[in-house]
């Protein structure tokens, strides 16, 4: 029984994984060794080599070889009734003259904040930055700010977001952000 490079080093695995006892490595193993031979390695030398007793070596090589099922998924078909409450429901669109959207104030007295990182400093940012500045000042820059409140880029870019959600700050230059960004 003449064994290639690759062989060998399939063997090898075999046992590695073998004795670390991890079964699907071994399975894959054996059944790439099992066909890369096209049949010159059969389950008694693969048995010889690798001291794993011939059944156990016949069970991988089936398991390998068993053909692969696909678990079913369900399909979603909504009920009949459904479908019919859908299409029977009358129309419920705005009008066009209504406002579709939420009004903004000019300047909100009280900013509701969530408890995430970005919501605080965002807060923090309105109370020592916005609130205090006139129309038309800059910001202080990303780094600096991040250095300030002593979080993240992200932090504060999430929470440069939310700020200019409402309205209280805009960009110096809308076509680059990267000039920073002044009190509305």
């Amino acid at each position: 029984m003449a064994l290639n490079k690759d062989e060998k080093e399939l063997l090898a695995l075999v046992r590695y994984y073998h004795t670390q006892v991890q079964k699907k490595k071994v399975i894959r193993l054996v059944g790439k060794l099992f066909s890369q031979s096209g049949g010159g390695l059969d389950v008694p030398d693969i048995s010889a080599v690798t001291g794993i007793p011939e059944p156990e070596v016949r069970a991988m090589l089936n398991e390998h070889l068993a053909p692969k099922s696909k678990p079913k998924l369900k399909k979603f078909e909504p009920s009949a009734e459904k479908v019919k409450a859908e299409i029977m429901q009358p129309d419920t669109f705005p009008e066009l003259d209504e406002p579709t959207g939420p009004e903004l104030p000019e300047q909100p007295k009280e900013i509701k904040f969530g408890s995430m990182l970005a919501d605080r400093v965002a807060k923090d940012i309105y109370h020592k930055h916005v609130e205090p500045m006139a129309p038309g000042m800059p910001l202080p820059s990303g780094r600096e700010l991040a250095a300030e409140f002593q979080c993240g880029s992200r932090s504060i870019r999430d929470a440069i977001k939310i700020l200019v959600g409402y309205n209280l700050i805009k960009p110096i230059n809308p076509d680059n952000l990267r000039l920073g960004y002044e009190v509305a």
